[in-house]
């Protein structure tokens, strides 16, 4: 499976893949970016209906990234 690269940097938003066994999640398992704590990320796994299993911190070095998500901007006035 290739993965996806922005920088190998992992922000907020981005769709990521454990690296290793996690709580009780295998490697591989996808789950999303809540919260970026600099080396530690706030992880959601959640199921294809969007409901949430869990949540924990993970650290970057036990993550691979997905997808990344720029942050979007703010919409201008018009």
């Amino acid at each position: 499976m290739k993965m996806a690269t922005a920088n190998g940097k992992i922000t907020e938003y981005d769709v990521v893949a454990l690296k290793r066994f996690i709580r009780t999640w295998p490697a591989g398992t996808r789950g999303a970016v809540l919260s970026d704590y600099g080396s530690a990320k706030l992880i959601e796994i959640s199921d294809d209906e969007g409901q949430d299993l869990d949540t924990f911190v993970a650290y970057e070095e036990d993550l691979e990234l997905v997808k990344h998500y720029p942050p979007k901007q703010p919409s201008q006035p018009g």
